[in-house]
């Protein structure tokens, strides 16, 4: 048994008995791991601040070969993004980008690129504000950058160039893209592309500053969900609730 720091961000967080937590957390090396907080709930020496959703962590733990729950040592808070989860709708995205990562991630598969996509989706958000462009941009980068959803937009059956065709569709159960030359388009999808592949290029600081219409946003948003739900086989509570808030307004 040797002691560990390391970095990560919180997952998800579960009271055990009395006292103590259980936290999954996604490290900085890209593992998601499970940590017992022993006598968090009722410690005058910890923060329990420290074992909240979307924190930025750092643990000394100790560390044992193909063991599923480490102990902790120490335990302190980098950043809480406050600004972000100070909003109930900058609370409820939050939430989405955790409970997502935490669905498509599995234990003991490295996910470095992962970690890195939410640390700076938690910073950009927390320093930039939130848009109707956050979380649809959020979600393709994810499922982009593990493999569900692609990056050269490229008809699957000709395998030409999408953008120099004149009607497309993507279909929401693969996020495989067909022209019109190849298959039927029930819906062009044309513009809706477009916007995926500038959210594939551009950074999202300046992606914000730039007219993308709300409502391609939506319909691309819709596509994502419907893959979401189609990969887990259940919605999630946290884009449940956002669907909800957006149709009050």
């Amino acid at each position: 048994m040797s002691l560990e720091k390391v970095t990560g961000i919180v997952l998800e967080t579960r009271d055990i008995g009395e006292a103590d937590s259980l936290v999954v957390v996604l490290l900085e090396t890209g593992l998601k791991e499970n940590f017992l907080l022993k006598g968090i709930r009722k410690s005058k020496r910890r923060e329990i601040v420290a074992k909240e959703i979307a924190n930025l962590i750092s643990l000394v733990y100790y560390h044992k070969k193909n063991k599923e729950v480490f102990s902790i040592k120490e335990i302190s808070v980098v950043n809480r993004f406050e600004q972000l989860k100070s909003s109930y709708y900058g609370f409820l995205i939050t939430n989405a980008m955790i409970e997502l990562v935490n669905k498509f991630i599995p234990k003991n598969l490295e996910q470095k690129k992962i970690f890195e996509l939410l640390h700076q989706a938690l910073h950009s958000l927390n320093e930039l504000g939130t848009s109707p462009l956050s979380l649809p941009f959020f979600k393709l980068r994810l499922l982009q950058n593990l493999g569900y959803a692609p990056k050269d937009f490229e008809c699957m059956y000709c395998s030409q160039n999408i953008f120099e065709k004149r009607q497309a569709f993507i279909r929401s159960t693969s996020f495989e893209i067909n022209c019109v030359d190849c298959g039927s388009v029930p819906e062009n999808h044309l513009d809706i592309l477009y916007v995926m592949k500038k959210m594939t290029y551009v950074n999202y600081k300046t992606l914000i500053t730039e007219t993308i219409s709300e409502n391609l946003l939506n319909q691309l948003d819709l596509i994502l969900n419907q893959f979401i739900h189609f990969q887990l086989g259940f919605e999630l509570k946290s884009l449940a609730l956002l669907s909800q808030l957006q149709k009050s307004f």
